[in-house]
């Protein structure tokens, strides 16, 4: 059976704080959201076989499962516009700044997040896997365990263990936030259009104004209500 747990966090359960309308979220934490998040792109990949068969596909997961368990990548905080992923390009000339060989191919912050030039450069994949790596902390016994558990229960299993793991999720959530907004008591706001009636429309001196607008889904033609009639023969 599929779990989820209304209020609840949708990949470890935790029961989650009241939140802001804004700010409502289905998961306790950025690493929760993530780990979910890899564990529906490991279950793709190991269905449609490229996790054995694409050794990038399969570091790619590794790699961001290890970082969703340590709390998760901070994957917004280095997003980079277009024009300074160019800018970066055009400095190295397009080749790897590490190496000097390959053709860089990706683009990797030197040291923490900050966005600036001097603190980017163009690497290519092997390079900057290697770099990656380096850094990577090793593996705790705990972190590997957790990784065990996570690959036995939620992504070798034929059926999704949490509905999170679904591919259906980025569908569903939305709903399901909708539904958390209304439980905590974020009313929607209500339009401040006011709906007019045929009779408040026709009554009014500037009814010729709004022959566009729609009323039981059909225009106003000439100042004048829709009726069945009017709809058959427009048919």
């Amino acid at each position: 059976m599929t779990a989820f747990t209304p209020d609840h966090c949708a990949n470890c359960d935790a029961a989650l704080p009241f939140q802001p309308s804004k700010n409502v979220t289905l998961y306790c934490t950025e690493g929760c959201r993530q780990t979910a998040k890899v564990i529906r792109k490991a279950r793709v990949a190991m269905a449609n076989g490229k996790f054995f068969t694409n050794p990038d596909v399969r570091y790619g997961v590794q790699i961001a499962l290890a970082h969703a368990l340590a709390g998760g990548y901070a994957g917004k905080a280095r997003r980079l516009p277009p024009e300074v992923k160019q800018a970066v390009r055009d400095q190295a000339d397009g080749v790897c700044e590490q190496c000097q060989e390959q053709l860089g191919t990706e683009i990797d912050h030197i040291d923490g997040d900050s966005p600036e030039l001097p603190n980017l450069q163009l690497l290519c994949a092997r390079c900057h896997r290697a770099k990656t790596d380096l850094r990577m902390p090793p593996a705790t016994p705990e972190s590997r365990t957790r990784i065990e558990e996570l690959w036995t229960m939620r992504v070798l299993v034929s059926e999704p263990a949490r509905l999170c793991d679904s591919e259906e999720w980025n569908d569903m959530s939305t709903r399901l936030k909708q539904e958390r907004r209304l439980r905590l008591g974020h009313v929607p706001k209500k339009s401040h259009h006011k709906i007019l009636t045929c009779e408040e429309v026709t009554g009014t001196a500037v009814f010729g104004s709004l022959v566009a607008l729609t009323l039981c889904g059909t225009p106003l033609r000439d100042g004048v209500c829709p009726t069945p009639e009017r709809h058959q023969g427009d048919a």
